[in-house]
């Protein structure tokens, strides 16, 4: 099932490489474009909305990995997704981060 996005933040669109873990299960995906909430991951392993998830994307200017806490507010599941021409992945609200996560994902070069 697919889940609207409840406010229109400003988006800056991005490609970076991420590793989240939710229920102590590690995954792969990518960011697609963030705010100052929240960030979109595209994956196909959606979480439950309401889960926990902590993403750790690497900071390219420290070379050190950098976590955000986040709570999943969206998901788009592959069948509804596709139905709309959107990507499969989690809509995630920031919590907490370790760094501002405007300045860490302005300065990540885009993955191909």
């Amino acid at each position: 099932m697919s889940h609207p996005r409840t406010s229109p933040a400003l988006r800056n669109h991005t490609q970076i490489a991420c590793d989240f873990m939710i229920r102590g299960v590690l995954h792969q995906g990518t960011v697609m474009n963030y705010s100052e909430s929240g960030l979109f991951i595209k994956t196909k392993s959606p979480g439950a909305i309401g889960s926990t998830l902590s993403i750790r994307i690497l900071d390219p200017i420290q070379s050190q990995p950098v976590t955000i806490i986040g709570e999943v507010a969206r998901r788009q599941l592959p069948l509804s997704a596709a139905d709309q021409g959107l990507k499969t992945g989690l809509g995630v609200r920031i919590l907490r981060a370790s760094t501002k996560i405007d300045a860490l994902l302005s300065a990540s070069e885009p993955t191909s």
